[in-house]
């Protein structure tokens, strides 16, 4: 059944991904590898980030930053994270800046993917597609918002819908938004489980990030039928 919708991420997709922000911190401050990911993702779920990014907490203030670093430095989770991750050498536990870590990760997503975003305008202009966007947010404005969200139809969002990627139920809502099969829509994201995910519902995906993009859009011509490419 041909595609009737195209859905983007936004940060890693549409725009650079805090994750460089995060592995940035890691190097300059000295702390293990992937040890941040694993606090926000794996420890005390939901994780502050986690729960900003569902609305939980509601503004990115003074409290949040004290609860984002006292996450991140909590000793149990850094023994956690070396029972994970056994062959880490121990150190000291981390003390991590909540405030210094999420403004470089709001400002690492301040670099669009210019090659991705001048596709997708070429998508739009040809009317025949549904283009939206599924995206964990925050509750903020950020610098590529006004850029960003009139390139899409629609927008489902995390902090709005109170629900993050991967949980199945925003897949599940963004389909009764599209009013459309899940054989008829194609995902875009830069993070393997947000995926894995979709496809589960039924979506068809497509992996993608900065260094990918060429690839990305070449598949997606194809599965499109398209050959939007050679209008970049």
């Amino acid at each position: 059944m041909s595609i009737k919708a195209v859905v983007f991420d936004l940060g890693g997709v549409c725009v650079a991904s805090p994750l460089h922000a995060i592995n940035a911190y890691e190097k300059e401050h000295g702390l293990p590898h992937n040890y941040l990911n694993f606090m926000i993702a794996k420890w005390k779920s939901p994780s502050p980030m986690n729960r900003l990014e569902m609305g939980a907490i509601e503004a990115v203030d003074a409290n949040f930053y004290k609860l984002f670093g006292e996450h991140l430095s909590d000793p149990e989770g850094y023994e956690a994270y070396l029972k994970q991750f056994p062959e880490t050498k121990r150190t000291k536990a981390p003390v991590v800046d909540g405030e210094t870590l999420f403004t470089r990760m709001l400002d690492a997503t301040s670099t669009p993917n210019e090659p991705l975003i001048a596709y997708i305008r070429q998508l739009k202009a040809t009317g025949k597609y549904k283009v939206w966007a599924l995206t964990n947010n925050f509750p903020i404005t950020t610098k590529t918002d006004g850029m960003l969200h009139p390139l899409f139809d629609g927008i489902v969002g995390s902090v709005q819908v109170k629900l993050r990627k991967p949980d199945p139920r925003i897949y599940q809502l963004l389909l009764q938004r599209l009013d459309l099969p899940a054989n008829q829509v194609v995902f875009l994201d830069d993070i393997g489980a947000n995926l894995k995910a979709a496809k589960k519902e039924g979506i068809r995906t497509i992996q993608v990030d900065f260094r990918t993009t060429p690839k990305a859009i070449e598949q997606l011509d194809a599965m499109l039928g398209e050959n939007l490419k050679a209008k970049l």
